[in-house]
């Protein structure tokens, strides 16, 4: 990041997968903005960052007065690579890589996609993204680093305050949160497909999706794409081999601890019962 100090303003150089972004704003918004997307920034993590060039085509954001969640989310569209990544589909998904695969979480906003992924990278499991990951031509599933965002209840209920140093910003209903477990690295096979209903107080309650459901389920996940248009029964037929089920959660830790110790008990089952 550098800085103007005649004019107060300042510009964030973000690269991911052949796209460059500049970001041109007041250094303040700026010094709120790079938290957000240090996954993204040219000299942040080399196995992310790396993946673009020096020569990549830069996009510019003049953002003078742009309010930070509307600048974060302008920074992760210029950055998804729909055009320039042939075979690769964004979605709309959370998710989190397991020593056995990835799990992929699927669901529409307000579903607890988020929640859920936060609450299982608590437990050490690095994250792939929140809101989006990237499904790759191989059927595995890569990292789109984008800064996870979680309802401040469920902060409240493991006694996490707004103050709390992993909290990096957000509104009255959601905070952006420094993921502890970081972002996967690689590329990951989907073992499990997991579709999240969290309602606070709810009994935690697991079942397994007929493949009718699946794709009811995952259909609206696929960004930028439609029924009728060409690629959706490819991705779908990607997503149909790993098992699915629907998780109905209050209790967000103990739901992420019974999923991954069912997902990873010894008996080599990956359903559920």
């Amino acid at each position: 990041m550098t800085r103007d100090g005649t004019t107060g303003t300042g510009t964030l150089d973000l690269r991911f997968r052949g796209r460059a972004v500049r970001v041109s704003a007041p250094g303040e918004v700026l010094r709120q903005l790079a938290p957000l997307v240090e996954g993204f920034a040219a000299s942040g993590p080399p196995e992310i960052a790396a993946r673009g060039e020096a020569s990549d085509p830069v996009e510019r954001i003049e953002a003078d007065e742009v309010p930070v969640p509307e600048l974060e989310w302008r920074v992760a569209r210029a950055l998804l690579p729909v055009a320039s990544a042939p075979g690769v589909t964004p979605l709309h998904a959370s998710g989190v890589v397991a020593s056995q695969g990835a799990i992929l979480i699927v669901g529409p906003s307000g579903s607890g996609k988020s929640t859920l992924a936060w609450h299982l990278q608590r437990l050490g499991l690095p994250l792939l993204g929140d809101d989006t990951v990237l499904l790759e031509a191989d059927g595995r599933l890569s990292s789109f680093p984008r800064c996870p965002k979680v309802d401040r209840r469920a902060l409240a209920v493991e006694g996490i305050a707004p103050t709390d140093p992993s909290i990096l910003g957000g509104d009255e209903t959601e905070a952006w949160v420094r993921p502890s477990a970081g972002f996967a690295r690689e590329a990951a096979p989907i073992a499990w497909i997991v579709v999240p209903r969290w309602s606070p107080g709810a009994p935690n309650f697991f079942r397994n999706l007929g493949a009718g459901e699946r794709v009811e389920r995952l259909l609206p996940a696929v960004h930028g794409e439609g029924p009728a248009r060409p690629g959706v029964r490819t991705v779908l037929d990607r997503l149909s081999v790993p098992p699915a089920i629907e998780l109905t959660f209050g209790d967000g830790p103990a739901a992420a601890r019974t999923l991954l110790d069912r997902l990873q008990r010894p008996d080599g089952r990956t359903t559920l019962y």
